[in-house]
């Protein structure tokens, strides 16, 4: 943790002694590499996570969903039926 603290640190005097056209120049030349490497820490994250309860977790939602529209619209169409009267 004190190593991350001092790289913010002198990264944040370095980039204090920058111009801002320096910044914005280095920022455009830099913001694919941090792109890449948000998404290969999310990437790494996530592979440790087991496919099939994620596609399990999946198809429940979709019955939960569906089920939930098809009573929803069955309850609508009872209720219209048979109290509405």
């Amino acid at each position: 943790m004190n190593y991350i603290l001092l790289g913010v640190f002198y990264s944040l005097i370095a980039v204090n002694m920058m111009s801002i056209e320096r910044k914005e120049k280095t920022m455009k030349m830099f913001n694919p590499i941090l792109s890449f490497s948000l998404v290969m820490v999310i990437l790494t994250l996530g592979m440790p996570l087991d496919v099939a309860l994620i596609l399990t977790s999946i198809l429940c939602t979709f019955i939960y969903i569906f089920s939930k529209a098809l009573g929803e619209n069955f309850f609508c169409f009872y209720w219209r039926t048979y109290y509405s009267k």
